[in-house]
């Protein structure tokens, strides 16, 4: 298990962080969300040893971080530090001999974590020949390449295609699943639910609310809806109000929390039954709305 303590820090007379304190369970995976300012990097880069607090603690097992190897934390900055210019096997060899596996069990994983991520044919290329996604693939098993005990993950989805972001949840899921607490950050609700066990929501460096994810992610009563057919009939709809209509594209709202379920649903029907429904989904609260109405 990882323990936040009261993690306060300052950088002059500005205060970052403010008696953040949360535990991650091992098994688990735990997403700080918040706005740019909100203090995550630097709340990360304290979990990983890399920054001391004024205040606060932070423990891994039981044991004070600072006593820790800290070869035993996977940690993925928000500035990228690969090396653009190295082969992409080779580069992941190398940081798991600089963690001190063995160059057969290095080679292993390294080879495990490219096939796991869709990026085994990359192999033998340089990091700055691949695009976006591809890099990001290469820096989660840079990541992971030491098989830590604790992995913090700083904005690991930012600038992804879904197809990268599943790579990645797939095999963040198999570490959570053999015992590893996962901290991630991200500015984004929508991409933390169904991914995450619970939510740490940080706003102006305190916390704001921690629960689990299906605790705090309620339904808000917004709904989004892209049809074939042209979505004019939806003001018509008892129940419904329009909040955002352009074409194909809808965002409505159902005041009335007992006939949400019914309302959509009948919205959902009617338009598969004028053409073909390519997106219809619930809107998360947004972190202001969490702020506002759930406190730890």
């Amino acid at each position: 298990m990882l323990e936040v303590k009261g993690i306060t820090r300052s950088f002059g007379d500005l205060q970052v962080l403010s008696d953040v304190g949360f535990d991650v369970p091992a098994g688990t995976l735990t997403g700080i969300v918040g706005g740019r300012d909100a203090g995550k990097t630097t709340l990360l880069r304290i979990l990983a040893g890399l920054l001391d607090a004024d205040d606060g603690s932070v423990l891994l097992d039981g044991e004070a971080l600072d006593g820790v190897d800290l070869q035993r934390v996977g940690y993925l900055p928000q500035q990228r530090g690969l090396y653009p210019s190295m082969r992409v096997a080779q580069q992941l060899v190398y940081i798991g001999r600089l963690h001190g596996f063995s160059l057969g069990a290095a080679e292993r994983n390294t080879h495990t974590l490219l096939e796991k991520l869709g990026i085994a044919d990359f192999a033998d290329l340089r990091l700055d020949s691949l695009g976006l996604g591809d890099r990001q693939r290469v820096q989660i098993a840079a990541t992971l390449v030491h098989d830590p005990d604790v992995i913090m993950l700083d904005a690991p989805f930012e600038g992804l295609d879904t197809g990268a972001v599943d790579d990645i949840i797939e095999v963040l899921g198999g570490h959570a699943e053999s015992g590893v607490p996962i901290v991630l950050t991200t500015t984004e609700l929508g991409v933390v639910e169904g991914v995450t066990d619970n939510l740490v929501i940080l706003q102006d460096g305190e916390v704001q609310a921690e629960a689990a994810t299906n605790e705090l992610l309620v339904p808000t009563g917004r709904f989004e809806i892209e049809a074939s057919a042209g979505l004019d009939w939806l003001g018509n709809v008892s129940g419904v109000t329009v909040d955002e209509l352009d074409g194909n594209y809808a965002r409505f709202s159902v005041a009335d929390e007992a006939d949400r379920a019914d309302v959509s649903q009948r919205v959902l029907q009617k338009a598969l039954g004028l053409g073909t429904v390519t997106h219809f989904s619930a809107e998360a609260p947004t972190i202001d709305e969490l702020a506002r109405t759930t406190a730890v």
